[in-house]
């Protein structure tokens, strides 16, 4: 996978998509000013990548973390999520990161009603970000133990503490829409690939086997594409900004931004996405600059209105198919119980509410000249309220329909309190650096949602009012409650700045297992070895600014699972029987879940030439993941289907290269131009071991020495010339097709930088 860009910035105008745009800055002088600099825990020797605010502010878009996508290699952007270094594991939701913001965790994403997972992140303003940093090896994400065992989003937020009061605003306003289409047929060109293609197959069209031929013929032409996203969405961004001083001790930081961008997609009028960001930071020094407090408190709010359940549901169909009848109302097949219109995700309407409240508390106290010790408090709490509504309009009105009309509603709250201590030592001597690290985290969270389904309202009126509603179809609650409790320790050594070795033992208990497996002991070694600080290397190779190898090694354990598995679990029944409520048992306890594993290994190398005008990392990992979470089937007489287990000896490899280049093409004062070339190709997710395999009920499923991502299917061969079938590959060559003897595992799909190319019109 292959990214590059080409960025020509004016720094006097760096906006995306802007028609207006004003800035505003007023200063005046009161004293000297200092700037604070957030602690860090991470490795001084592990691997990152990182972006700051001036290439984050160039996406404007609905999603912040999109400015991550093809700038830092092994990172994969979907839909406003974070993935790192591909998928370790057999289930999607343990590949989640861990994520703070301003020293503050955040919840893992939770579920909605409809099953899509919410991410935090999509409540984050781009004009508010510092910097966002992507930790990746177990060197640089072993200090966070279990919870950063898929890696860890460290987002920092703008903040300007000095002496000085400064206000500074900012307003922007754009568009948003396609630029760019598919190259699809014409309604001439298809009439004649479909007329051809019956002729070849000997069929005679009929009114059942060709209506679109019949029916339709060249009296309709649709432009699907443009129905569904041919409108263009306003764009607004505003920020203002003031800090200052109180005292020469005490300095604020406030800030207040508000974003709203139109939708595209089958949009109408009140289809908007707004979003509310503000933040107040106070900070404090006092006891002659030995003891310094901060604190912070932000809110983000996130209101969303859209429409369409699938966006490339205009893909295959056909472009003499009709859209709307005179009448403007959706075009149905007469008599045609299969029928889809896609235009019917119009009358698919979904609204979300999140809110988004993070506060910290941080004491750093410098009571020795070697020793400091520093206390983080952290809370957060995430908010979902999601409302989602399918009018009789989207209904196929010649189909037996389960219901008239629909509501899936949901809301959920997640809360995370953390409190971390630690003590830090640094000893410096000659060309000799020590630096050491004792700390314990202790963390409580709280989730807690419910969401339900309801039919059949007398008005789509009463959409609103739950007790009208026909039939109350399904009611699902959901409450957890977890504690973890850690402590660790970091060493790091480093020689005349050119030899630099670090070690961490972490030891990770969680509420999540039963008494016996609770506890986790996890690690990482690395050493470093910054070359370019050797004479030979100076003297030879005196274009090469600063050069580092790096190899580290590490073991970490990943909790992020559905809770308290060793619990048996029962239910509510949906419906009643005679009258009566009951319950059924939906999952059986298990007292040997336990911590999912994952050895990692890296090898990196960090360069800089020409005065650093050309940077270039380099990375190969090795990720080996045992110990997983799978399913383990039972017989149906048990209730259930099966239960969540540790597969025994399988083994999940993950490896891959990685490589940034970043050229300074031009600077000066007003003009840059950067070039930069990501490249990631990974070899992800492939079991290496799976002991009996063939008799497991994963047989159909995996494959060992294959990707997790395969997918049994029927080999095509061709086309039969006589009848005009496809045909197939018989794998056992015993004359027959079936799917137990014949389907073989396939990866399908597409690489993504290689998935299409649309048409400029």
């Amino acid at each position: 996978m292959v990214k590059l860009y080409n960025i020509f910035r004016l720094r006097k105008l760096n906006e995306k998509f802007v028609f207006l745009s004003l800035f505003l800055f007023f200063g005046i002088v009161i004293n000297s000013g200092v700037t604070y600099a957030q602690d860090s825990i991470a490795s001084p020797t592990g691997n990152t990548g990182k972006i700051e605010s001036e290439v984050i502010e160039l996406e404007q878009g609905a999603n912040t973390v999109n400015a991550l996508k093809g700038r830092v290699s092994g990172v994969e952007i979907e839909n406003g999520k974070v993935k790192i270094r591909g998928q370790s594991n057999v289930a999607d939701k343990l590949a989640e990161p861990l994520v703070i913001i301003d020293g503050v965790q955040l919840p893992s994403g939770f579920s909605r009603s409809n099953g899509d997972r919410f991410s935090p992140l999509n409540l984050l303003n781009a004009s508010s970000i510092e910097s966002i940093e992507i930790l990746k090896d177990a060197d640089a994400t072993a200090i966070y133990g279990g919870k950063g065992a898929n890696g860890v989003v460290v987002i920092k937020t703008k903040k300007v503490l000095e002496q000085k009061l400064r206000v500074s605003a900012s307003l922007a306003a754009g568009s948003t829409g396609i630029d760019r289409w598919y190259d699809f047929l014409s309604t001439g060109e298809y009439l004649d690939l479909r007329t051809k293609a019956l002729a070849a197959d000997n069929i005679t069209p009929t009114e059942t086997n060709a209506y679109d031929l019949l029916l339709w013929g060249d009296k309709y032409h649709t432009d699907w594409q443009k129905e569904f996203m041919g409108q263009k969405g306003k764009v607004y961004n505003g920020n203002i900004s003031i800090s200052g001083g109180i005292s020469d001790k005490t300095t604020f930081f406030i800030n207040a931004g508000y974003f709203e961008t139109g939708t595209v997609l089958l949009a109408e009028p009140g289809d908007r996405e707004k979003r509310i960001n503000t933040k107040l930071l106070v900070n404090h020094r006092g006891l002659n600059d030995k003891l310094e407090i901060t604190a912070s408190f932000a809110f983000n709010k996130l209101n969303l209105q859209n429409r369409g359940l699938d966006p490339d549901a205009y893909l295959v169909n056909a472009p003499n198919q009709p859209a709307w009848n005179d009448d403007e109302t959706l075009y149905w097949l007469p008599d045609n119980s299969s029928f889809v219109n896609p235009l019917r995700g119009k009358y698919a309407v979904t609204q979300n509410k999140e809110t988004d409240l993070i506060t910290n508390l941080q004491a750093h106290y410098r009571f020795l000249p070697d020793f400091d010790v520093m206390v983080d408090v952290g809370y957060s709490r995430n908010t979902a309220d999601q409302f989602q509504t399918y009018s009789g309009k989207y209904l196929n009105p010649y189909a037996a329909n389960a219901y008239k009309n629909r509501v899936l509603a949901g809301d959920s709250h997640n809360e995370l309190f953390i409190v971390e201590p630690r003590i830090n030592y640094v000893k410096g001597w000659e060309k000799h650096s020590l630096t050491a690290l004792l700390g314990a985290s202790c963390q409580t969270s709280h989730f807690a949602g419910d969401d339900l389904e309801i039919r059949d309202f007398p008005s789509e009126l009463f959409f609103r009012n739950y007790a009208v509603a026909g039939v109350k179809y399904s009611v699902n609650s959901n409450t957890e409650e977890v504690k973890r409790a850690s402590a660790y320790t970091r060493i790091s050594y480093d020689y005349d700045t050119k030899y630099i070795f670090s070690g961490i033992i972490r030891r990770d208990g969680s509420s999540i297992f039963d008494r016996g497996n609770r506890y986790g002991n996890f690690w990482s070694l690395a050493g470093a070895w910054v070359f370019s600080g050797e004479d030979f290397v100076r003297d030879k190779l005196g274009f090469l600014n600063y050069g580092k190898l790096k190899i580290s090694h590490g073991l970490t354990g990943n909790d992020n699972v559905t809770p308290f598995q060793y619990i048996t679990a029962y239910a509510a029944a949906t419906y009643p029987y005679e009258g009566q409520s009951g319950l059924f048992l939906k999952r059986v306890a298990n007292p040997q879940f336990s911590w999912e594993k994952t050895r990692k290994s890296e090898i990196y190398l960090d360069l800089a030439f020409f005065k650093n005008r050309l940077q270039a990392t380099g990375a190969y990992y090795l990720h080996h993941s045992n110990s997983l979470i799978g399913n383990q089937p039972l017989a149906s007489q048990a209730g259930v289907d099966s239960y969540k287990d540790i597969l025994q000896g399988v083994t999940l490899r993950s490896r891959g290269v990685e490589l940034d280049v970043v050229s300074t093409n031009i600077r000066n004062r007003n003009f840059q131009w950067l070039t930069t070339l990501t490249l990631t190709v990974p070899d992800n997710n492939k079991i290496t071991s799976f002991p009996s395999l063939e008799n497991t009920s994963y047989a159909t499923q995996y494959k060992t020495g294959e990707s997790i991502h395969l997918t049994r299917l029927y080999k095509f061969t061709g086309i039969n010339p006589e009848n005009g079938v496809p045909t197939v590959e018989d794998v056992n060559r015993d004359g027959a097709i079936t799917a137990a003897e014949d389907k073989q595992f396939l990866q399908v799909g597409c690489s993504k930088s290689s998935f299409h190319f649309p048409k400029n019109n």
